[in-house]
């Protein structure tokens, strides 16, 4: 099962990616934060972009990189 550590530890790992998209800071809130989460947790992710680069493009994007990187999206 995904941790916060283990989801932190993925996000660090992909920050070049990440940042290509335009973040600046990225959070993990809810109960993975809290260690609190169940298989079928959904991963709560608040994201922070750079200046000029808060477009939908970039947000459906990023939201795509992720649900591939943690194996999630829509059934």
């Amino acid at each position: 099962m995904l941790t916060y550590e283990k989801a932190l530890k993925k996000l660090e790992e992909h920050k070049t990616e990440i940042n290509l998209y335009g973040a600046k800071r990225i959070r993990l809130f809810g109960s993975h934060m809290r260690n609190e989460q169940t298989p079928g947790s959904d991963l709560d992710v608040l994201v922070e972009f750079e200046h000029g680069k808060k477009t939908f493009d970039n947000y459906m994007d990023l939201k795509f990189f992720l649900e591939e990187l943690f194996e999630r999206g829509e059934p």
